[in-house]
């Protein structure tokens, strides 16, 4: 249920409400993550979530056309927001996440950056956590921004996995 509530249902609940929003999510794989980005769009453009956001919550969210030449790891709003799906180790640039504000401005969602038996790994272990402080950090849009949140969801099976390390290095960060 982690993926199911953080990277499945928290960022179409999020969009409505701030439909600007610039959001990442990052998996260990592509294709997880772009599977969290399609499940997002179909959440925002089902007629059930657009009836309940319309007049109960949020914003009146409308999404740009089809995607893009068929592109299924990102898509857009109307109103300048986007959800990008990214594997470990693949590129995002031309990409972030966050506007430069008090309110919620976007997310980079971490879920699962390693799979159960890469936790075996030492050198696969530090691979995602060098992904997370290296590139993922660097896709905040303002660096110096720091109310653009990098959330970390994972089952922890070691010590040094990525969130051992996170809370180890940079405990007042995570």
């Amino acid at each position: 249920a982690k993926t199911d509530l953080g990277a499945q249902t928290f960022l179409p609940w999020a969009q409505s409400w701030f439909p600007d929003a610039e959001n990442i999510i990052a998996s260990y794989a592509q294709d997880l993550a772009i599977e969290s980005c399609l499940q997002n769009r179909s959440i925002l453009a089902s007629e059930w979530y657009r009836s309940m956001v319309d007049n109960e919550w949020g914003a009146n969210i409308q999404l740009r056309g089809e995607n893009a030449g068929g592109r299924q790891d990102h898509f857009r709003t109307l109103e300048g927001g986007s959800i990008k799906a990214v594997g470990r180790g693949g590129g995002i640039t031309g990409f972030g996440a966050g506007k430069l504000r008090e309110e919620y401005g976007g997310i980079i969602l971490i879920d699962d950056l390693l799979k159960a038996n890469e936790m075996r790994s030492a050198a696969a272990r530090k691979d995602a956590y060098s992904y997370i402080t290296g590139t993922l950090k660097s896709r905040r849009n303002r660096l110096d921004n720091p109310s653009t949140p990098m959330v970390l969801i994972m089952q922890r099976l070691h010590s040094e996995d990525p969130a051992g390390m996170l809370l180890r290095e940079e405990k007042e960060l995570w």
